[in-house]
């Protein structure tokens, strides 16, 4: 009777039911296992990456541990795009048997240093998807991007016309 909202918290969906506003993890997908996707970067390289920006990067490799308490990192392999993760992701979601609906909404978060990417990266997997382009939104709220993604998904089951399906992306 009522809509569920299913999540993709770090690419692990989980359902809300607001008649409970009870959580529940109804299925596990992830790119873990996709070594060719990513490149594993140390700390040092990350540091070196930042300051060729021409924007502050981080100092050094501890400078980088202590911002984010990691020792490396995932980039993405060359060619491969942030689109190519979330295609991966709903694929995976799919086969967990989660499709994304007619219904779903699907909202995106990425992080990078031009503010406009995340929106594009919305309108290209919508298109992909062949979705709506209202159905996926794109955000860049940086390292909060999940949060932020909680709190949207929050707002759209208040709505009166919620959708039944909500996936939340963090690539």
């Amino acid at each position: 009777r009522y809509p569920s909202l299913n999540l993709v918290i770090d690419h692990m969906p989980f359902t809300y039911s607001p008649d409970t506003a009870a959580c529940s993890i109804s299925s596990v997908v992830d790119l873990a296992d996709r070594d060719d996707l990513f490149e594993h970067l140390p700390n040092e390289r990350i540091a070196e990456l930042s300051g060729s920006t021409g924007l502050s990067g981080f100092r050094d490799a501890a400078h980088v541990f202590r911002a984010a308490g990691v020792k490396s990192r995932r980039i993405l392999q060359p060619g491969v795009t942030a689109c190519d993760l979330a295609i991966e992701l709903l694929q995976r979601l799919a086969a967990a048997g989660q499709p994304v609906t007619d219904d779903s909404i699907i909202l995106l978060a990425h992080s990078h240093a031009v503010p406009d990417t995340a929106a594009e990266l919305g309108r290209q997997l919508a298109r992909h998807q062949q979705l709506p382009p209202e159905q996926v939104l794109g955000f860049n709220p940086g390292c909060s991007g999940f949060l932020m993604l909680l709190q949207h998904a929050q707002q759209l089951l208040t709505q009166p016309a919620s959708p039944s399906r909500i996936v939340l992306l963090n690539v």
